[in-house]
């Protein structure tokens, strides 16, 4: 694949080390080159977005490379995320004229709510919280931690995840799950909103799916770092996923629950959804 051509994040002494100012430094000077787009290497992110839908393990062999080039497991080119804004943008724009919605202010006023909560404050919750529970419950112990070969280096033991890493992983899974639940959705609206058992239970059956693979992309993300052990607890929630879904399936019997339903009813109008697709 294509490399990046921006160059490396600084990697002076101040941010080898993993202080709180470190991380935040080191985040502040990555967002500030989302405002330098011709520097941005679009043709390696469709590369990465493409084998995240067929071969998401193959993504993460980059990082591996980027470690041993660049000293850092984060991607240091934030072109994954401006294409990914990008991207909702233009899905927000798709869903407001599917439910009926042409005004400009009503297309502004979505997509903050995605943007601000969906993508932003979701997103970098649960970004944080992996990389809490990373950094304090799944290091090696000292004296146990593998020293695994990188390039021609060898990773040092005293490793830990980096905050953007963690960004990373989650975009990674976030836009999997768009794929499915922004677009493939979309496009089965007109069957998915249709009453009885079998819209339902597809429907619900999509948003697990979607969900179950945020989780695999997450876990393969972290499972890629050496000096991480029992990464497995990222796949866990599947458990629940499944249980959910279970759920959901004698809800969809019983009462015709949606997951479909549910979500248009939380970003549009019950009339406007009934209106649009004549329910």
């Amino acid at each position: 694949p294509p490399r990046s051509m921006l160059l490396p994040i600084q990697d002076s002494e101040d941010f080898k080390g993993h202080s709180r100012a470190a991380h935040v430094a080191l985040a502040a000077q990555y967002f500030r080159r989302m405002l330098r787009f011709r520097h941005m290497d679009f043709d390696h992110t469709l590369w990465l977005m493409l084998n995240l839908c067929v071969n998401p393990r193959h993504v993460y062999r980059s990082a591996t490379y980027h470690r041993g080039t660049k000293n850092m497991w984060a991607r240091d080119d934030p072109a994954f995320v401006v294409l990914l804004l990008y991207l909702l943008l233009v899905s927000v724009v798709a869903w407001s004229i599917g439910f009926g919605r042409y005004s400009p202010l009503s297309y502004l006023s979505l997509a903050l709510y995605v943007l601000l909560v969906d993508f932003a404050l979701i997103g970098g919750a649960l970004a944080t919280l992996c990389w809490w529970m990373a950094n304090t419950h799944l290091l090696h112990r000292e004296g146990s931690r593998p020293h695994r070969q990188v390039g021609e280096e060898l990773t040092e033991p005293c490793d830990r995840v980096e905050w953007l890493y963690a960004f990373d992983v989650h975009c990674n899974g976030f836009f999997v799950l768009s794929m499915l639940l922004h677009v493939a959705q979309y496009a089965l609206l007109p069957l998915l909103l249709q009453d009885g058992f079998k819209p339902a239970a597809a429907s619900n059956t999509l948003f697990a799916a979607a969900l179950a693979a945020y989780c695999y992309i997450v876990f393969l993300g972290y499972n890629e770092l050496p000096f991480l052990r029992m990464t497995e607890v990222f796949v866990y929630p599947v458990g629940l996923i499944i249980a959910a879904w279970a759920a959901s399936l004698i809800l969809a019997a019983t009462n015709g629950f949606s997951c479909t339903w549910l979500v248009a009813s939380i970003y549009f109008d019950d009339d406007e959804v009934a209106t649009a697709y004549g329910y």
